[in-house]
């Protein structure tokens, strides 16, 4: 199935109060969009190119990291660290180097 990308800041907005209202704490209030802010939904649609199902993977990573590093809100500036804590995570360290045969440098 192809989804149409998101490509307004509305869209994504709407996108993540559905999750949240689905599978947020019982307290929180509905159709809120905390802990989000404009912003991070902003650099949530640039970063996963509009595409809901990333978008929604992003939230969900983004979610959990605040709640390990207990994050009061979620801006553009937690969705920046999240990212590259997550690059940093996923670089493969370099082939050892071979200077000859059975040797490993």
């Amino acid at each position: 199935m192809i989804l149409n990308p998101i490509e307004e800041v509305s869209e994504g907005e709407k996108l993540l109060v559905a999750y949240m209202n689905r599978f947020g704490t019982a307290n929180r209030r509905r159709d809120d969009l905390v802990p989000f802010d404009r912003s991070a939904v902003r650099l949530m649609i640039e970063q996963s190119n509009g595409r809901p199902g990333r978008m929604l993977e992003m939230a969900h990573g983004i979610i959990e990291e605040g709640a390990r590093e207990q994050w009061k809100s979620i801006s553009a500036t937690e969705v920046i660290t999240y990212l590259q804590q997550r690059s940093e995570e996923t670089r493969v360290a370099p082939f050892p180097r071979r200077t000859r045969l059975g040797s490993v440098d």
